[in-house]
């Protein structure tokens, strides 16, 4: 039941997928992105900027973004936590994922109090994942907070027709009992 966007950002942000039910297609383009191939800067404001207008242009009641990133913002023209209040003013719930190395220096680096603040504007949550286990248990958890009611379709006949098999067995009845008699 959930339909899900891809935008991925580096030195600009990028629509990869529009909304779609169609989740295989969304996980194979996940898998085929490659580290910087939006450009080696991470324009994380930019990025939830988009986001933004990508739920503005659609019909979902329920807006969670989920912002995965390996580093910090390193330009945006608008402030991440600046655009994430601008996306909690829109009804946008967003958690963020720090992926990769905590180790890691300069534009890859987190800055986990910034990320950390993003989720606390939108009533989100922040998360960590060293490792590709640990993301799959993140979105997990993520699952957990916002279910999604699938509607189910039952089909029930409208008229009853069990008279019919019922009427030729009841012939074939009638038949056999009448060729035993002569």
């Amino acid at each position: 039941g959930d339909r899900v966007g891809l935008i991925f950002f580096g030195n600009a942000p990028f629509l990869q997928a529009p909304f779609t039910e169609d989740l295989e297609t969304c996980r194979i383009l996940l898998q085929e992105a490659q580290v910087r191939m939006a450009g080696p800067r991470t324009m994380l404001g930019d990025a939830i900027g988009k986001s933004v207008h990508v739920f503005e242009e659609s019909e979902l009641e329920d807006q969670v973004l989920i912002l995965l990133t390996d580093g910090n913002d390193t330009g945006s023209l608008v402030p991440p936590v600046k655009a994430a209040e601008i996306a909690r003013d829109q009804d946008i719930v967003i958690h963020t994922i720090a992926f990769g190395s905590p180790q890691a220096i300069g534009e890859e680096a987190f800055d986990e109090q910034t990320l950390k603040q993003i989720a606390s504007t939108t009533g989100g949550s922040y998360f960590f994942a060293s490792d590709a286990q640990e993301l799959e248990g993140v979105y997990e958890a993520i699952d957990r907070i916002h279910p999604v009611e699938a509607d189910s379709i039952s089909h029930r006949p409208v008229t009853d027709l069990f008279h019919l098999p019922l009427a030729a067995a009841f012939l074939v009845s009638l038949i056999t009992t009448a060729g035993r008699k002569r």
